[in-house]
């Protein structure tokens, strides 16, 4: 694993036009993630995704529902439905990338899951602390 001092030593040797370069390429990449704790609380699944990507990021129903790879109808009707809901979510927590959700031959809590548990080598139990689900449900959702 590379110390943080050497990466800050390398940073500091580029040029200033590539440091910008760097800046620009690592604010995109944070643009599309999802925090973690916008899955906890009252909103299923697809509810967060839509109302994080409608409320938080200012997106349009087209283009979350290209994202997403869903029609615009089930986006929009979703969003509207979750906001009956009146839930609220933490903008904190690992970064998800919205791109796995693309996955339509998973649900979207399989894929989040799957990703907590594979690339982030979380627990259940972590999993199921973070989403504020049980442990259980986590569990049924990866095995599915």
């Amino acid at each position: 694993m590379v110390k943080l001092s050497t990466v800050l030593e390398l940073v500091q040797e580029l040029s200033d036009s590539d440091r910008s370069e760097l800046a620009g390429m690592l604010k995109d990449e944070r643009k599309d993630v999802i925090p973690v704790n916008a899955f906890a609380g009252k909103y299923s699944g697809l509810e967060s995704l839509c109302v994080f990507l409608k409320d938080e990021k200012g997106m349009r129903f087209i283009d979350i529902a290209k994202l997403l790879k869903r029609s615009q109808v089930t986006v929009r009707i979703t969003y509207h439905n979750a906001k009956k809901k009146k839930g609220k979510f933490k903008l904190t927590g690992i970064g998800i990338p919205i791109n796995i959700f693309a996955d339509r031959k998973k649900s979207v809590m399989k894929n989040l899951v799957s990703y907590l548990k594979d690339v982030e080598k979380k627990s259940f139990a972590e999993i199921a602390e973070m989403l504020g689900r049980n442990y259980k449900t986590v569990w049924t959702a990866y095995t599915r």
